[in-house]
């Protein structure tokens, strides 16, 4: 039987954009000509297909014919227009949040890529360390240490307090220009045979809240977006699984997470391939992994 898979992908970047370097070393962006090389490959051993198609072959009201790809890329970047480029259908997963303000991880980007000050001791609640902005070893804590992570999962009010902290000592500002789609583009996507899912509100991991402000997380990012159509999946903020049930309650027909596997009818949670940015990944990771699914 022909295997289905989902590959999750954030920013798409220029090689030039010295504006990139977080999100490449986070893993939460590929070039521009990496996603062409991997598209490309795909063609040979998938077809590409939408998310109607998909939740109809995992309520298997449909059968695949080929070996599958969904395409999902999270947070709603301007740059995913670029992919929409390349892929005649694909979902966005946005994060209702960035209507008003940044999503956290953008703020604290922004201000790592606006600092004055480029080396030196911080320390924001887990103690001193050293930072220098100017190499990649030098600037690891602060792409994706405690501090990070931390402010990640705390409350708006606690997360607007930390940035003051953390651009004062970097002397920089934390307010990332112009990274969104807005709800005019996305309704143009739409047109061009995308679709839209939730990404819940606040992009905060599911894992840090309660079932009831899980459940809240999808109804009202739900209901902010169904005037783009018909709002079916939604994938969780970072992968974070939990209160999987209230998202459940809320309607949506799929429920997406991480897990580098292909899809399997009847999970409540469908993983999804983290796609690095690597030229040769579709050959070296994707290819066996469809392979393998359909030998099971």
């Amino acid at each position: 039987m022909p295997s289905l898979a989902v590959l999750s992908y954030h920013r798409i970047v220029e090689d030039t954009d010295n504006k990139a370097w977080p999100y490449l070393e986070r893993g939460t962006a590929v070039r521009a000509r990496t996603l062409e090389a991997q598209l490309a490959d795909i063609a040979h051993i998938a077809d590409i297909i939408s998310e109607d198609v998909v939740l109809e072959v995992l309520a298997q009201r449909q059968r695949l014919e080929r070996s599958s790809i969904w395409l999902t890329f999270d947070d709603g970047y301007a740059d995913v227009k670029r992919a929409a480029l390349l892929a005649q259908t694909g979902t966005v997963f946005w994060s209702t949040i960035t209507s008003t303000r940044p999503l956290p991880a953008d703020a604290w980007y922004a201000a790592l890529l606006s600092a004055h000050r480029t080396h030196g001791d911080l320390d924001l609640g887990f103690g001193p360390f050293e930072f220098d902005l100017s190499i990649p070893a030098g600037r690891a804590r602060l792409v994706n240490g405690p501090e990070r992570r931390s402010f990640l999962r705390a409350s708006l009010t606690t997360q607007d307090a930390t940035m003051n902290e953390l651009a004062r000592q970097l002397d920089a500002n934390t307010a990332p220009d112009n990274l969104y789609l807005d709800e005019s583009e996305l309704r143009t996507m739409v047109d061009t045979g995308w679709s839209v899912g939730s990404h819940g509100v606040t992009h905060t991991p599911f894992d840090s809240l309660s079932a009831d402000e899980v459940r809240n997380e999808g109804l009202t990012s739900r209901q902010a977006l169904n005037a783009l159509g018909r709002i079916r999946s939604i994938a969780l903020p970072d992968g974070a699984l939990a209160h999987i049930d209230a998202l459940r309650s809320v309607g949506y027909d799929c429920v997406l997470g991480l897990g580098n596997a292909a899809c399997a009818v009847g999970a409540e949670v469908q993983p999804r391939f983290l796609v690095p940015d690597d030229p040769n990944w579709v050959k070296c990771v994707l290819a066996p992994a469809l392979i393998g699914a359909a030998h099971d």
